[in-house]
């Protein structure tokens, strides 16, 4: 589940880091509170998917829940595949 969501994570990463290059922005995210902020912010139509796989992981991770392979499937299929995409799309309209 951790690494669905870190999937998830440097796809946002790669979003931010070209879209700061293009706008002279310089730094990056201190924290996951500022990244999901600003997914929130900027890449709104993705960001249930991100909060759900950052809230999937933290329970992995912090409650030791456990997840079936269904559910983690679905959520890779789901909820990873569509942030993949949408940062893809938009990746190539920054270029």
């Amino acid at each position: 589940m951790t690494a669905l969501f870190y999937a998830a994570l440097h796809y946002v990463d790669a979003f931010f880091s070209r879209y700061r290059q293009i706008n002279h922005i310089p730094g990056s995210f201190p924290n996951h509170q500022v990244r999901t902020r600003e997914v929130y912010n900027r890449l709104n139509f993705v960001y249930e998917q991100y909060q759900r796989l950052l809230d999937r992981s933290r329970d992995a991770r912090y409650d030791c829940i456990r997840f079936d392979a269904r559910r983690v499937q679905r959520l890779r299929d789901n909820d990873l595949l569509q942030i993949k995409q949408y940062i893809e799309t938009q990746l190539r309209s920054l270029s």
